[in-house]
């Protein structure tokens, strides 16, 4: 039984007139993008990739397109102009809205966001009013995948008058926080549940207001899990950083997103545990 090959694409313009008579305008201005499409390909002139916000390009036009603004970036040669012009267009306004930042009479001022609070630093600072606003997109390294440990129970830090505090964290529901290591094993990781502490306790409400803030040198730490040379039974395991005279990691603590973790240390996840 002879195989019906499907009819390859062919421009209006070679079309025989029978066929091309029927065809309507709209049909035929497709069949022509379609075919410039087609050219510029094969002469490695790749259609602009847009920048989208909410599903449609911030252009405008149509054509394809991505929202992650950082791969957006890393490629300049395909970005969409018209984009960009747009994109710098909107920070403009933006910051010009910012700086004015009028207050109506007879109303309560609006709260200062972000780019308002910059402004007025800046002024402060330079003695002089910020004119122009400059958006810097910067790509970070974020792993696609952890290894997860077992259940973080307790943590034990040296906070700076040298007294050894311990840290302790929930042993179920929402607020239970997982620690997990990268996939080479060294680097440690908190993940979710409910990491706040009180800085104020810790003798630490002096240095804000921080970003950032280093809560004391990591002394020890105590986690649940499961392994197989103990019949796979969740048992709770207690890990002594520093052992040896090994540095000893820091406790670092994200004030904005109530977030721990560890900085530097020579430790090392392996398959009997976390080892020097």
């Amino acid at each position: 039984m002879p195989v019906k090959r499907k009819a390859a694409k062919r421009s209006a313009a070679k079309l025989p007139a029978k066929v091309r008579a029927k065809l309507s305008p709209a049909k035929r201005k497709q069949i022509a993008a379609h075919q410039a499409k087609r050219k510029a390909a094969r002469r490695g002139n790749p259609p602009k990739i847009h920048l989208t916000r909410y599903g449609k390009s911030v252009c405008g036009r149509k054509g394809p397109g991505t929202g992650d603004a950082i791969k957006w970036n890393t490629r300049p040669a395909l970005k969409c102009q018209a984009c960009m012009k747009r994109l710098h267009a909107m920070a403009e306004k933006t910051a010009k809205a910012a700086i004015k930042n009028p207050k109506r009479a007879g109303k309560r001022p609006r709260r200062r966001n972000g780019i308002e609070g910059a402004a007025a630093l800046y002024e402060k600072f330079h003695q002089a009013p910020a004119k122009k606003v400059t958006t810097k997109l910067v790509a970070t390294h974020r792993h696609s995948a952890l290894a997860d440990l077992g259940r973080l129970a307790e943590l034990f830090v040296r906070v700076d008058r040298g007294d050894t505090r311990k840290l302790i964290f929930a042993e179920s529901g929402s607020g239970v926080v997982r620690l997990a290591a990268s996939e080479d094993g060294g680097q440690l990781y908190f993940i979710g549940g409910d990491q706040a502490i009180d800085l104020g306790r810790l003798g630490l409400a002096a240095t804000l207001p921080k970003d950032h803030v280093i809560v004391g040198e990591a002394s020890g730490i105590a986690y649940e899990t499961a392994k197989g040379f103990d019949g796979h039974k969740p048992a709770i395991y207690v890990h002594k950083f520093g052992e040896g005279g090994k540095p000893r990691p820091a406790l670092g603590y994200d004030v904005r997103n109530k977030r721990l973790y560890l900085v530097g240390g020579a430790y090392q996840v392996k398959r009997e545990g976390i080892v020097h």
